[in-house]
């Protein structure tokens, strides 16, 4: 059954708290159940004065420059739950500034589901390698209390006028100004969050793995299984200091529903970069439902691929549990040896004294038979570079998955034969000339 969580768990671990000093983001996009997110990948692009920018419900100017994103998405909006933009193209901060200025001037509205009446107002995190803009944990309820660092002109005057506050009230709360049902319980999602955030970082060595623990966990209510109907995870590492030009940030998507079943797959921005179409929903541009009045009259095939694979998964852990946890359990393990890889890729990322401007983008694949199953990997060459496709088709008696995974990343000439030559590592490397 289609359920509507009310709000998404949001978090940020800052370099402080994490291993390798790099800012970490994690969400869990919590929307109704039978929702399909799509991943997509949009490049960057220069604009026209007096072009138009068409929203879900409006259109907008558009600016002079965008930068290219990486998106997690509602495949029947324009907009986005979650996503990154091209390392060193904009701050937090600047985008802290577009947001708050396209929110004063044209709102938000419209129904936040396909064909339903469920309304909200978004809150957002906002991070880039030095800072977050927003709290540190968004757990359905409003959090930022008595202390924050920005606020909108005339807030506290509005919020009197409004007759929701007087000073004989005390020090401005936010929160309990605005929402008196954002007071915590020891038992909250919210309390839950930051139980998790301090357990995986009191060491001081929060990591990648940590993060993707705390958006799969289900006790806690973090997870909202099927209700959670993506997941993104961010590595950021500090675009200051010497390091800021050669080490890129690294972004993993899940691109279907309940994470705890999910695997995560990496993203790194680089030239020519194409994510393929396992994660792409079918596109029906003027006639969509959502773009005919009135709206969502009619209702039209969502599903990409990767979303119609994992509904497989589900439909086969109902007939067989214990095989398909295995599945999953295996499938964890090759997203923990691909987690580790891209460390050691991001660890040397930069250091070879060969020439910088051909990058080579490929896929390193952990060579072992799951279960009665294979894993396949196959690639295609032009232009100089190799480029492996984002597919992993893992087999399970007569039912075929397909893993989609978005690895995109740049490796210098140095690391190649290191990598490659070495097949003792059973490492499986597919490309085809």
């Amino acid at each position: 059954m289609a359920s509507s969580p009310k709000s998404c768990d949001t978090f940020v671990a800052l370099p402080s708290a994490t291993g390798n000093g790099c800012m970490i983001f994690g969400k869990n996009s919590d929307r109704p159940g039978n929702e399909v997110q799509e991943v997509v990948y949009l490049a960057a692009a220069s604009h026209k004065p007096g072009d138009k920018l068409q929203c879900t419900y409006i259109d907008i100017p558009q600016v002079e420059k965008t930068y290219a994103v990486v998106l997690s998405k509602p495949s029947w909006m324009w907009g986005a739950e979650m996503g990154a933009n091209e390392q060193r193209g904009g701050s937090a901060r600047e985008s802290l500034d577009v947001i708050t200025a396209c929110l004063e001037s044209h709102g938000q509205g419209g129904p936040c589901a396909e064909g339903g009446d469920w309304f909200y107002h978004n809150s957002f995190i906002i991070a880039d390698g030095n800072e977050a803009w927003g709290v540190r944990n968004i757990s359905n309820q409003l959090t930022i209390g008595k202390k924050f660092d920005l606020s909108s002109a005339g807030l506290i005057e509005a919020a009197t006028e409004a007759g929701i506050y007087k000073p004989s009230d005390g020090e401005f709360n936010f929160a309990r100004v605005f929402d008196d049902d954002s007071l915590s319980t020891l038992h909250s999602r919210y309390c839950n969050g930051k139980r998790l955030l301090k357990k995986y970082s009191e060491n001081g060595q929060f990591n990648v793995s940590n993060m993707m623990s705390i958006l799969r966990d289900t006790d806690s209510g973090i997870n909202q299984e099927s209700g959670t109907c993506a997941s993104q995870v961010s590595m950021l590492p500090s675009n200051q200091g010497a390091t800021a030009a050669s080490t890129p940030a690294c972004h993993w998507f899940t691109a279907t529903p309940d994470p705890a079943i999910s695997m995560f797959k990496p993203f790194i921005f680089t030239p020519n970069v194409s994510i393929g179409e396992l994660t792409l929903s079918p596109q029906y541009g003027l006639a969509d439902p959502a773009r005919i009045k009135p709206r969502f009259s009619s209702k039209v095939e969502r599903r990409h691929q990767l979303y119609k694979a994992h509904e497989k998964l589900i439909q086969m852990k109902a007939a067989d549990e214990r095989k398909v946890n295995g599945i999953i359990q295996n499938v964890r393990e090759l997203e923990n040896n691909c987690i580790a890889d891209m460390e050691e890729i991001l660890r040397t990322y930069g250091e070879s004294s060969g020439p910088k401007d051909r990058p080579i983008q490929f896929l390193r694949v952990l060579n072992k038979v799951i279960l009665r199953d294979r894993l396949e990997v196959r690639g295609t060459r032009h232009d100089g570079h190799i480029h492996v496709p984002l597919v992993m088709t893992l087999e399970v008696g007569d039912n075929q998955l397909l893993l989609q995974t978005a690895l995109q990343t740049s490796v210098l000439p140095s690391l190649i034969p290191r990598a490659c030559g070495d097949t003792r590592e059973e490492i499986v490397y597919a490309s085809v000339s």
